[in-house]
């Protein structure tokens, strides 16, 4: 049976299947080892020759009863013809291989096995991907076994790696060759793996852990009794009924108390008392975040989206579904991604290249990596669903994760505008509790002004529009923020600007979040910990301009964000400390 497959959800699941072909010999993989022309085939093109790379992974409690015995071989269940193949190890879907490329010729109908240039020592530290890649021809499909499993089906063909196994596809026909010196244990229970539903659980509530207990032995055995301690406190007993099949698992819903828990992290043991070959797999620790009280939390929405892109209002389609009916975000648009149009400000370059955009329509959700990211070292992803509910059903989690992720900093904003010069004065303040000190002492504060209701003279591609919202206007600071100066828990920050004839003020929304500081290149420090925004609508028409206070320190950058010793002629940046608090001033020479 054929399968065509365009695009897929991301999910993260623990389970395997092995195959046990002798004593010293095992086929580790999700698959059985007939493979006949029944098994399901999934197409990536009927048009096209498609370059792919596929995977499955391994989990490290499995490999725990094989530590010192070496994979030496990777056997691939393919059509006919597959051209310019080759098979490696990784640790990681994302990591580099552990083993060298074995490139091979054209595939032939069935089982093509590779011999590893040097077998690779199984540690039991990691998890173990088996990955191939190759060129399928058009019209044939990648040969899957006889039974479905969470983490037997990853794919990347457009630099992507997706779950296939989330949609219910059966896992591919993939295996990695064991050899052992000694047999392998028949009876082996383990604790795979355990997840928690959400970073952080408010102290006094329950936080839900899902614990996987896997059978990797060779008979089935009675689901043991489940154990579990914080910070090695009180053991806490699960009772779970029913039996595990062989190459099968049972899910755990365990609900651990938090009552007397101080802020911060606290490591949960979870293990069974079995007695199997293998011990070292009967236990794991996670750890779960506890957190007295959190402020109101507000996602930044980031659209990458141009008028010469086709596919964007698709993408604006699904944002609008996503938030439909919400308050909690702060919507930005950069126009870039595809081309430039006249609403493009070189300054969205600053955001666009960090978090990954490539192409239009991406968005990004809190500069946060999540599953609908495209690859998984940068946060943004595509967003140009034509079904605007298949496109909430796909991103839309993500932006949950966001928004239900608590906020220790809060972001207040209010501004003064004197209509008669046209200067606009925000002023954004707010606090950090305990644990944003415990987790992320040092945060920068970014201010951007965003334009809606906005009126071009081109159209929209595919739309037709010419009335834009959320646009980018400018940085009132760098564009990646600046050094939060705290004063205790406590910050004050001001920006005054000239605004310019064009833009509408009553449209103006001045935009505010705290973030971590980007550094060492490094994505997984770009974190939006909280946002805001405020409608120059609802500020009244005229305000007189505070009387400046002595500075106390000034400081003068330029738009690139980088000090400069002396301003010369152009546009740069002063910043003024005073008394009061930090004021950021637009200066023109």
């Amino acid at each position: 049976m054929k399968h065509s497959l365009r695009y897929a959800l991301v999910a993260c699941c623990l389970w395997l299947c092995t195959s046990l072909m002798a004593q010293s010999t095992l086929h580790l993989g999700y698959c059985s080892d007939q493979i006949s022309a029944d098994n399901e085939t999934v197409m990536l093109s009927d048009l096209y020759d498609v370059r792919f790379r596929a995977a499955i992974i391994i989990p490290a409690a499995r490999l725990k009863a094989l530590v010192g015995a070496k994979v030496t071989k990777i056997r691939v269940g393919a059509p006919a013809g597959m051209k310019n193949w080759y098979v490696t190890l990784r640790t990681d879907l994302a990591a580099p291989a552990v083993t060298k490329s074995v490139d091979l010729p054209l595939t032939v109908e069935g089982w093509n096995e590779a011999t590893l240039v040097e077998p690779y020592a199984i540690t039991g530290e990691t998890d173990l991907v088996v990955y191939y890649a190759g060129t399928l021809p058009a019209g044939q499909g990648l040969v899957l076994g006889d039974r479905t499993n969470p983490n037997g089906f990853f794919i990347n063909y457009d630099n992507e790696w997706e779950n296939v196994a989330s949609y219910g596809y059966n896992a591919l026909c993939l295996q990695a060759v064991v050899e052992a010196d000694a047999d392998v244990p028949g009876n082996d229970l383990a604790v795979e793996g355990v997840t928690f539903d959400k970073p952080f659980t408010q102290i006094g509530g329950e936080a839900t852990a899902q614990v996987r207990i896997a059978n990797y032995g060779t008979a089935a055995a009675a689901v043991p009794t489940l154990h579990y301690a914080v910070q090695g406190g009180e053991t806490h007993q699960v009772s779970v009924t029913g039996e595990i099949g062989v190459n099968d698992f049972k899910d755990v819903t365990v609900n651990v108390p938090t009552e007397g828990c101080a802020e911060g992290y606290h490591e949960v043991r979870f293990w069974i008392e079995h007695e199997d070959a293998v011990a070292e797999n009967n236990t794991l620790e996670a750890l779960v975040g506890c957190y007295k009280d959190a402020y109101k939390r507000r996602v930044l929405v980031e659209h990458f989206t141009t008028l010469a892109c086709v596919n964007c209002p698709y993408g604006d389609a699904t944002l609008s579904a996503v938030v439909a009916n919400r308050d909690d975000y702060v919507w930005v648009a950069h126009h870039i991604g595809y081309m430039e149009d006249e609403l493009t400000n070189p300054r969205s370059y600053d955001i666009g290249a960090i978090v990954g955009v490539n192409a239009a329509p991406m968005a990004a959700f809190d500069r946060t990596m999540l599953p609908f990211s495209d690859n998984k070292t940068t946060p943004a992803g595509s967003i140009g669903y034509s079904s605007a509910a298949a496109g909430k059903a796909a991103i839309g989690p993500s932006f949950d994760y966001c928004a239900n992720t608590p906020a220790f900093v809060s972001v207040n904003i209010s501004a003064n505008y004197d209509a008669a010069t046209r200067t606009l004065s925000a002023t954004v303040q707010g606090e950090r509790n305990a644990m944003l000190n415990l987790l992320y002492p040092e945060a920068n504060l970014t201010v951007l002004l965003a334009e809606d209701n906005v009126h071009t003279e081109g159209r929209q591609t595919g739309s037709g529009s010419q009335i834009h919202n959320h646009v980018f206007r400018q940085f009132l600071t760098s564009s990646l923020g600046d050094a939060i100066d705290w004063q205790d828990n406590a910050y004050s920050y001001t920006c005054t600007t000239d605004i310019p004839d064009s833009w509408n003020v009553e449209n103006l929304r001045v935009v505010a979040c705290v973030n971590r500081p980007y550094q060492n290149n490094d994505c997984t420090q770009l974190q939006v910990l909280n946002a805001n925004d405020l409608r120059l609508q609802t500020v009244s028409a005229v305000h007189g301009i505070e009387a400046a206070e002595a500075p106390v320190q000034r400081t003068c950058y330029n738009l690139q964000g980088q000090r400069i010793s002396e301003p010369t002629k152009g546009i740069y940046i002063e910043k003024v400390v005073t008394p009061s608090g930090i004021r950021c001033l637009k200066r023109v020479r």
